[in-house]
């Protein structure tokens, strides 16, 4: 896992995330957005603060996979989108639980009150009930 800020506690571990046919780890803080390419053991490959994301949007990949896009304003301003593909994990079956998961906190800044991980099989989630929503 990557090192954390101050007052910063990680909300959600997702693990084979895929974007751009690239496998990763996804990490939500109360403050970012994580990716760490799988086999890097936590080091950061990207991070987008949460403040720079302007929408998300569930969907399917290009393989039927569930997905998530992301519209990000870059630091020069312009828009930038970004997917995540939930790869499918082998015996893990339909991943659309997770990628809602993502979204709704991602919108709402809190996980959603029907949040429980035994229902997913997935040790995916990690606290929240302190996760401040957005401004």
């Amino acid at each position: 896992m990557p090192e954390l800020g101050n007052n910063e506690s990680l909300v959600l571990e997702l693990s084979d995330i895929k974007v751009k046919d690239v496998l990763f780890t996804l990490f939500l803080t109360n403050k970012r957005l994580i990716l760490s390419e799988k086999g890097m053991k936590g080091e950061i490959s990207s991070q987008i603060p949460l403040p720079v994301i302007v929408s998300a949007n569930a969907g399917s990949g290009e393989s039927g996979e569930p997905a998530l896009t992301i519209s990000i304003k870059a630091p020069d301003g312009s828009d930038r989108r970004m997917m995540f593909a939930f790869h499918d994990k082998h015996g893990a079956g339909d991943r659309s639980d997770e990628r809602d998961t993502l979204l709704h906190v991602i919108e709402h800044g809190e996980l959603p009150s029907r949040a429980d991980p035994r229902r997913t099989g997935n040790d995916l989630y990690k606290g929240g009930d302190d996760f401040p929503v957005r401004e």
